[in-house]
């Protein structure tokens, strides 16, 4: 869920997200991808990692820099599903670092 949280800093203004972005990856087991994502797990998995090519179904909260929550899988109790290669590039990278059941 986190790689998905801080993942969308990637679609804040491009002036706002220098900064946000720099003080997530300052944050306790933050991690910086190679394309300058930064990420945290919250819940390590144990399966497997999906592909770009695959269909996952994910639980997400999204929030605005200010730590304002705009919308959340969670408070409407459905996970949504959806093919990886069809969202955001930052969706597509981070969640393919995560494992099954994080």
């Amino acid at each position: 869920t986190s790689a998905l949280s801080l993942c969308l800093l990637a679609a804040t203004p491009a002036r706002a997200q220098n900064t946000v972005t720099a003080a997530a990856a300052q944050e306790p087991g933050a991690q910086v991808t190679a394309s300058g994502m930064v990420y945290r797990s919250l819940k390590d998995g144990t399966g497997a990692s999906p592909k770009a090519s695959d269909t996952v179904k994910v639980h997400y909260r999204g929030t605005l820099p200010d730590g304002k929550e705009f919308d959340s899988s969670y408070k409407r109790n459905e996970a949504i599903e959806f093919p990886l290669s069809r969202v955001i590039p930052c969706w597509t990278e981070g969640v393919q670092l995560m494992k099954v059941g994080g």
